[in-house]
């Protein structure tokens, strides 16, 4: 399989186990996730409001230039009191999400990984496997729990890490280097059957 069907498939899977994590992980920190995002979106409106009030004042009092009232308005404690405030909600609901994420992506890949499937349900489902880069078997729990952490380096890195995987000489991302593993295209028998009819 060349590299770039290869990366296709790979960005298949992800979206299959993306999806359905996210889904699971929506539905487990709903009590806590429903409550900031209210929260956020309150803290939203409170600003947008103070914004729009300041600049309708700033237009009815002659402002001299758009960048008189916006500098204005930066200096209003309240506007920036908001802003503040918006700002700590939204990062409280998506630490809330990315925590419970993280909690449902961690089984899900690691458990996956590390068993006889060697791959999420999504790498699966696409005939990808995660197998030790140097012996070509499969991967070490250890491995797979680097290759899981260090996934978050490559999202951290503006997802340069994964688009590792498309440079030759290797077509391996960041994750893979550092837990010594490769993804590998080998369909399981189910997969092969399903793929011929």
């Amino acid at each position: 399989m060349t590299p770039a069907r290869l990366a296709w498939r790979r960005g298949v899977a992800w979206l299959v186990d993306a999806s359905a994590c996210a889904a699971i992980a929506t539905v487990l920190a709903w009590p806590w996730l429903h409550g900031r995002m209210q929260g956020s979106a309150q803290a939203f409106s409170a600003l947008r409001d103070a914004v729009l009030a300041r600049l309708q004042d700033a237009v009815m009092s002659g402002a001299d230039s758009p960048l008189g009232a916006a500098a204005a308005m930066q200096s209003d404690p309240r506007v920036h009191a908001l802003l503040q405030a918006s700002v700590h909600r939204t990062t409280e609901a998506t630490l809330v999400a990315c925590f419970a994420y993280a909690l449902v992506a961690a089984p899900w890949h690691l458990i996956g990984e590390a068993s006889a499937w060697q791959g999420s349900p999504g790498k699966r489902l696409l005939g990808l496997r995660v197998v030790d880069a140097r012996r070509g078997g499969r991967a070490s729990p250890a491995q797979c729990a680097l290759r899981f952490i260090a996934g978050g380096l490559s999202w951290l890195l503006l997802n340069l890490g994964h688009m590792m995987a498309a440079l030759p000489p290797r077509y391996t991302a960041l994750h893979d280097r550092i837990a010594g593993t490769q993804v590998v295209w080998r369909p399981s028998s189910v997969t092969s059957r399903s793929s011929r009819s």
